[in-house]
């Protein structure tokens, strides 16, 4: 099976998926993200390839390297530029360092748009390291989004992954509590109670991937 997710990350300690024509001028705002991957730097139904091709757009050089049969394509929800197809086995691994992404108990957030065929079981994107609450991770299980910090804190949103169908999510954190929104639209929301992500490992670093669960949608 195979799948679509278009992914950017945001911020000032934030992170965010925003989309922009190859042809534009990137707009203001891309001087304030932490990351801004828009998958754009190939042609359409050919497979992205090569150490650190996929570019981060922003100015802390996150760039990443695809796993194989990664396909640029051309379908979006926005009507142009392309976005990344993974099938359920491949990811984007970044830079080791992943520089100037929220430590510690720093806030983030984090905004894609997704359009999910496989809503089962998958990460959509992680970071951090392998120990209690030093890791961030968003997934889907059981047609549920589900956001925690490694072993802590899992919160499922009570809304339903539609499979086949542009979505645009929004993960907060900050201040001890962690909201959802889908569509512009809060779905779900808790307080956290501990966050310390760390580096220090380096295991978590992935767009579309991580614990061996890998994103297939569309």
């Amino acid at each position: 099976m195979k799948s679509k997710l278009i992914l950017c990350v945001i911020v000032a300690l934030i992170l965010a998926a925003i989309f922009t024509p190859p042809a534009q001028a990137e707009p203001e705002y891309a001087n304030s993200l932490v990351s801004y991957w828009k998958f754009d730097e190939g042609t359409a139904d050919t497979a992205a390839s090569g150490a650190n091709s996929i570019i981060d757009s922003a100015a802390s050089n996150n760039d990443g390297t695809p796993g194989a049969n990664l396909f640029y394509r051309s379908e979006t929800p926005v009507g142009f530029g392309l976005s990344a197809e993974f099938n359920g086995s491949n990811y984007v691994v970044f830079d080791t360092n992943y520089h100037n992404f929220p430590m510690n108990n720093n806030p983030h957030t984090f905004t894609a748009w997704l359009n999910t065929e496989d809503v089962t079981h998958s990460s959509v994107f992680c970071y951090g390291t392998l120990a209690a609450n030093q890791a961030r991770i968003l997934s889907i299980d059981n047609s549920h989004f589900g956001t925690y910090y490694y072993f802590n804190d899992r919160v499922y949103a009570g809304y339903n992954v539609p499979q086949n169908t542009w979505i645009h999510l929004a993960w907060t954190y900050g201040a001890g509590k962690e909201d959802i929104y889908v569509n512009g639209v809060r779905v779900a929301g808790s307080n956290v109670l501990y966050v310390n992500t760390n580096q220090a490992g380096g295991q978590y670093r992935h767009i579309g991937g991580g614990l061996n669960e890998w994103y297939d949608g569309k």
